[in-house]
């Protein structure tokens, strides 16, 4: 199974850390990779949000065209935080974090809830320019390129001995995803790529229920091959307390998404 991300996936691997979350407050730091110049963070309430509005993925957000929401942008070895973190004094820190860049959000800030699910991404700027899609491109002009979907839980997750997550998106079509081989990741976003989840903590159990008449495609790792659930089927990992932190999900064949929902239990 895949334990962390590697650097060789380039902007698909770039992902927060998160490093403290407690009421209205979250830390979160990344280790940025050589040549990029800052970082932004962008945010969304939904699985589907948080994917964006790809054309030809069938995965649409709550409002259609609208995906994730700008939050924080920071220059690498910097500290950005939103205006109630600043408010309260808790833009500061006593500790090194030389080659690291940090965010320090109160969801708050957002218009999110402290006790929902929160998802995150990131996207880099390399030679002077914000990555995304560029604008002559004939599918998604200026959309961002960003990393993986990052799930940040509510502070009761990290009051407990074991903490649950449960969470629903829909897997995109069209994804050039194929069962035995490792998820097919497009840079170009001319084609969509499957919807990459990571999870907060390792996972030593996890249900992954398709609710779609429509077999969907699921990988623990960039370089994990991709297995199938057949339609309407279930998938169950158990592994005591290590395990799982990514997953990929797309529709194997055919259009309109594929509809899921994940529950994970993590041992603190």
């Amino acid at each position: 199974m895949a334990f962390s991300l590697s650097e060789n996936y380039g902007f698909f691997s770039v992902c927060p850390r998160i490093l403290m979350r407690a009421t209205n407050f979250m830390d979160l730091i990344t280790r940025h990779r050589p040549g990029t110049q800052a970082l932004r963070l962008w945010y969304a309430a939904s699985l589907n949000d948080a994917y964006d509005n790809i054309e030809d993925s069938f995965v649409l957000p709550a409002s259609i065209g609208s995906g994730p929401t700008l939050a924080l942008e920071s220059l690498v070895d910097r500290t950005a935080c939103t205006t109630n973190v600043t408010t309260r004094g808790l833009c500061m820190f006593h500790e090194s974090r030389k080659y690291s860049t940090t965010f320090m959000v109160d969801p708050t800030d957002l218009l999110i809830p402290d006790n929902q699910l929160l998802f995150v991404r990131l996207q880099e700027r390399r030679g002077n320019e914000w990555l995304a899609v560029p604008g002559t491109a004939a599918k998604n002009p200026d959309v961002p390129k960003l990393g993986p979907i990052k799930v940040i839980p509510n502070t009761m997750f990290y009051g407990t001995t074991v903490g649950h997550i449960i969470m629903s998106g829909t897997a995109p079509s069209n994804t050039g995803c194929t069962f035995g081989n490792v998820p097919a990741m497009d840079e170009t976003y001319q084609v969509p790529n499957p919807m990459h989840i990571v999870l907060p903590k390792l996972s030593g159990g996890i249900e992954i229920q398709n609710l779609t008449n429509a077999a969907m495609l699921v990988s623990f790792g960039l370089g994990e091959q991709m297995f199938r659930i057949v339609a309407n089927g279930s998938y169950a990992y158990q592994e005591g307390s290590s395990g799982v932190s990514e997953i990929l999900v797309a529709r194997e064949a055919g259009d309109d998404g594929c509809d899921f929902t994940i529950k994970a239990q993590i041992i603190n």
